[in-house]
Parts: structure tokens; sequence; C-alpha cells
């Protein structure tokens, strides 16, 4: 693996031929939306979400959705899992108009747009001065929980995934590191990001995806067995990090991004079953917290013991939306 350096992405003149204005368009858009009042503009969200939970683009999102949910809750009704993909798509559109913000808003309106709930322990953690894994899952907000931890004091490092659009690619590599911090590109590899938070930076651990069963060992997901990497312990081990889960949810009442930090993880397990349990069931608790917040939408059962557990894309689920 080769060392090349952080990642970067600057600004050039392709980025305004004909066939990326659309992108434009869609920065405008941001840009306005990072400025309107907030109470406006989550009205605004509830209007597309309930105008979007039924189009035919989101069809088969809406039953993988559906069947993640009946895999992790069996137990509820049919109402229950209309009520939780309802609020699921009305938190993606709060999140989604709100991005503009951590590109073009101040550093003191965006703090005023967080709160963190922690008993305390981040201040512990600051002066306790060891390396630091962040624990958290796929939210719609994982943004804003890498802005938060940054505007308490963690710079971060963390690996950036290009959109493959590179008006959205140029944005997101702004706002990431705006307020400091650096990318590194995934062709680096896990050795440069344990350097980095070896040298003091952070880093947001997101391993909650099924990403094949040639890496992976089957831990119970909310009672399903879940493809799950394995490396946590190790991982952890190798930057002499703790690791300490969090999460970030909504909260349309107060209009702000809730940062919720748990208790460092006392011993990490390094075996490949007891590390992927371990961490499945500190996923399980963050996610517990703003279930709606989660992206349920993820294939995240993609493997389940050699089944295949999505259905036909025939078939249809809507959402009653009264």
């Amino acid at each position: 693996m080769s060392d090349q350096g952080p990642y970067h992405s600057s600004f050039h003149l392709r980025l305004l031929r004909p066939r990326y204005w659309g992108h434009w368009l869609i920065v405008l858009a941001m840009l306005f939306m990072a400025f309107i009042p907030l109470l406006v503009r989550d009205r605004l969200a509830d209007v597309i979400a309930s105008w979007m939970v039924n189009r035919d683009f989101l069809k088969k999102r809406r039953l993988v959705i559906r069947c993640n949910l009946e895999r992790c809750f069996p137990d509820l009704s049919d109402s229950l899992y209309e009520q939780m993909a309802r609020e699921n798509v009305r938190a993606f559109c709060q999140t989604v108009l709100s991005l503009g913000e951590l590109m073009w808003r101040s550093k003191k309106a965006q703090q005023r747009r967080i709160r963190i709930e922690d008993d305390g322990c981040l201040a512990k953690l600051k002066a306790n001065g060891k390396p630091l894994l962040f624990l958290t899952p796929h939210t719609f907000g994982l943004d804003w929980t890498a802005r938060a931890l940054i505007l308490a004091g963690f710079p971060m490092s963390n690996i950036f995934k290009p959109t493959g659009k590179p008006v959205f690619d140029y944005l997101m590599f702004k706002y990431r590191t705006s307020q400091g911090g650096v990318q590194f590109s995934r062709g680096e590899g896990m050795r440069t990001l344990v350097k980095s938070i070896r040298s003091g930076y952070c880093c947001l651990y997101v391993a909650d995806q099924d990403h094949g069963m040639a890496s992976s060992v089957f831990a119970p997901f909310f009672g399903t067995p879940k493809c799950t990497l394995p490396i946590m312990g190790r991982l952890a081990q190798a930057a002499r990090a703790q690791v300490v889960p969090v999460i970030v949810g909504y909260d349309p009442h107060t209009h702000q991004f809730v940062l919720h930090v748990d208790e460092p993880l006392e011993t990490l397990e390094t075996d490949d079953l007891a590390s992927a349990t371990q961490m499945n069931r500190a996923y399980e608790k963050l996610i517990s917290r703003f279930p709606a917040d989660f992206m349920w939408s993820l294939k995240i059962f993609r493997n389940l013991d050699g089944t295949r557990p999505y259905p036909s894309p025939n078939r249809e689920w809507r959402i009653n939306t009264g």
C-alpha cells in the first residue's frame, strides 16, 4: 500500500461545463436552504417527505426498509412499520435540506444547531488525551456527527468516498475540511488511517453495512444473524485507541442535531465473532435511541446465511400517509 498523503479536491474550470449546470442548480438550492428559517425548512421537509414516500422511484427502497424493519423488530404492527418508514423519509429530507449549513453558515450558527448529550464524557476523553475511534452507524446526519465532534475539539480524519459527481465531491470535501481535519482516499487503506489516529486525529468508524461473506462473520444484530466485519477490536488495538459509541439524531421540536455519546467500550474483543457481536450490540443501543435517523434503506442483510432476504421488486408496499 502506498502512502500518498491526504485526499484533496479543488475547484477547476471543468466544473463549469454545461453537463454540470444541473448540479450547480442543486448547490444554489442548498445555499438558499442554509439561510431560510428552520421552522419553514422543516415544514418544507415534511411536505417533500409526504410527497416522495410512495413515489415509484422509491419502490425498491421501500421494500428494503420494510424487510429490514421486519427482521429487526418482528413483533411490530403494520401501522408501526408504516410510521417508522414515514419518520425515516422525513428525517432524510430534514437532514438533506440542512447540509448547506455545513458549507456556508458560521461556526457559531452551526454550534447553535447542535446539542450534545454526553454526561461530561467528551470532556473526560479530551482530558485523557488517548487516541479515539468514534463508533457510529450510518445515519442521515453522519456529516453532522463529524462536525459536532470537530466543534467539540476533536480533529477528525476519515476516508473520503467520491460520488463520481465532481461538483458534489468538491463541495463535500470543502465542508468536511472547512473546520479542520483531513480526508484520505480509499486507496490509502487502513494503515494510513491508523497512523493519523496515533498522531492525534480521531476517526468515525462506520461498519454496519454488509461487506460480503469473504471477510465477515455472522453476528446477531437485533436478533438476526448479520454479515459483519470483525475488525473493530484489532483496529482499535493497532491505533492504541479507545472506542466511543456516538450517534446523531435530528430533534424536530428544537430544530437541532443531537449528538449522543455513550461511555467508551471497556474491554475490546479481538476474537472475530466476539468483536463483531460487541460492535453490533453497541450499534443496537445507538440506533434504538434515534431509529428514524438510521439508513434503513441500506441492504444490511444482503447476505443472510446464504439466503436472499430482499424480495422481488415486483412486490409492492405502499405507506399510509394519512
